[in-house]
């Protein structure tokens, strides 16, 4: 993988390229910027072709990131700031000592616990709370995850074999029908367990049906009549699930 920051003067744009293996240019507009993926040796005129053919949907796309902005905080983190997990925000301590080397990160009696090297730079802090916040919703994710399971699986007559909590940089889960795995965004764990629920039963859904064709909508909403309202509070807040964080240059 190699990443490169460029400036397409054309629409007075910034944006970033990654060249992944891959067959196919993929543009994608968030509250960073303009991102593309590209095959390895796509050439840079190549891809700003490509970016002034789709300008007009992604000059819209960058003006609804500005406005959704606006519900994005930022992390610091630093003592007093709250963490969300399902229906609820829990405090976070952080405490540096010049005993230890590395970060760690514990919970307990509703309250994230952090030591941290008192040498550590606003970066450092950033970094290493971030990847270990990361890593524990992904454990305890799954745990809560599983208990879900447990309750909506009967309810739709399929188990899946296998169920992941992972990095998913666009989609909040995935379905594989064949070898009966689902893969759920570690992010969605930020959200409200009804929203949490939404995802679990659109991927269980898929169980039954590989696509999003009638019949797979009537099966989810067999289970949530309301999921057209968890589908679009998710599209409206989803951008504000994440651990954001803004690092100084």
């Amino acid at each position: 993988m190699t990443l490169f920051a460029k400036h397409f003067d054309k629409l007075n744009l910034d944006y970033s390229i990654e060249y992944k293996t891959k067959k196919n240019i993929a543009i994608y507009v968030d509250i960073n910027g303009v991102r593309v993926t590209a095959p390895h040796r796509t050439s840079i005129k190549h891809i700003e072709d490509l970016l002034l053919k789709k300008s007009s949907w992604i000059l819209k796309k960058l003006h609804q990131m500005d406005e959704t902005k606006q519900l994005v905080t930022y992390k610091e983190f630093t003592t007093g700031e709250e963490i969300p997990y399902l229906d609820n925000n829990y405090p976070l301590v952080v405490t540096s000592k010049s005993n230890i080397k590395k970060a760690s990160l514990s919970f307990q009696n509703s309250c994230f616990t952090a030591e941290i090297p008192d040498n550590y730079s606003s970066t450092e802090r950033k970094t290493a709370l971030k990847q270990l916040l990361i890593k524990w919703y992904k454990t305890q994710g799954k745990n809560d995850i599983q208990e879900r399971l447990k309750y909506l699986c009967p309810k739709l007559g399929k188990h899946p074999s296998k169920v992941t909590v992972k990095e998913q940089k666009t989609l909040w889960g995935s379905c594989n029908p064949i070898r009966k795995t689902i893969n759920i965004n570690w992010r969605i764990l930020m959200a409200p367990i009804e929203i949490v629920d939404y995802i679990i039963v659109h991927e269980l859904a898929h169980l039954h049906h590989p696509n999003h064709s009638p019949e797979f909508w009537r099966t989810v909403s067999s289970i949530l009549p309301d999921y057209k309202e968890r589908r679009s509070w998710l599209k409206k807040h989803g951008i504000t699930l994440d651990l954001h964080t803004k690092f100084k240059n």
